[in-house]
């Protein structure tokens, strides 16, 4: 876990204003509602409004979203888990390259189901993984291949075809998940973070 102290918060500060106008002297949005509410308790007691409460509600006006579509974000929101592909490099010895290929991928996740899917919704191929991803066919067989080994991707058979499903544990889309997706994953050898460190209590 990360922890920020406020000199280094204050530092981010000092770089950003050098691009943009950062108030520097307001360290963050809390900071800002103590402020306010000190004083309105200094003016509750000069004038005896103790009978009355007054609640207040601070934004930071410089901060706004970023690239957001509410009827869109499902399509273009991944959350990739840091930490956890940390611990697939420790454990299952993931390399930059296939990294970089999970990267890649990640951006045909299917909403909470984790299925690679093509821009119309069909479960994808190793032929449609190619012609989505303009990697030649060796790249793209010897990546699914290792990531597979690795427990990171899920090789699913369907008659004749063969469709695949990423690890929920390294990249996610959504909100929720089926608890039996998490399980398959951990029924084929995977263990994740958390459960790594529960065995090791």
């Amino acid at each position: 876990m990360v922890i920020y102290d406020e000199v280094n918060i204050m530092k981010q500060k000092e770089i950003l204003s050098k691009l943009i106008d950062v108030n520097t002297e307001v360290k963050s949005e809390y900071e800002a509602h103590k402020i306010i509410q000190d004083t309105i308790r200094e003016v509750k007691s000069q004038y005896n409004l103790d009978n009355f409460s007054l609640s207040t509600y601070i934004k930071d006006t410089t901060l706004v979203k970023w690239k957001s579509n509410p009827k869109k974000e499902a399509d273009y929101f991944v959350k990739i888990f840091y930490n956890e592909i940390n611990h697939a490099k420790e454990m299952y010895g993931l390399t930059n390259a296939e990294i970089s290929f999970l990267y890649q991928i990640s951006q045909f996740v299917a909403w909470e189901s984790n299925l690679l899917i093509d821009e119309e919704g069909k479960p994808m191929n190793q032929k449609s993984l190619i012609k989505n991803t303009g990697m030649d066919r060796t790249k793209v067989y010897r990546n699914t291949k290792s990531l597979e080994t690795k427990k990171c991707l899920l090789r699913i058979y369907d008659g004749s075809d063969v469709y695949y499903m990423l690890n929920p544990n390294l990249c996610y889309k959504g909100q929720s998940i089926n608890k039996g997706i998490p399980k398959i994953f951990s029924m084929i050898g995977y263990v994740s973070l958390s459960d790594s460190k529960n065995r090791k209590k």
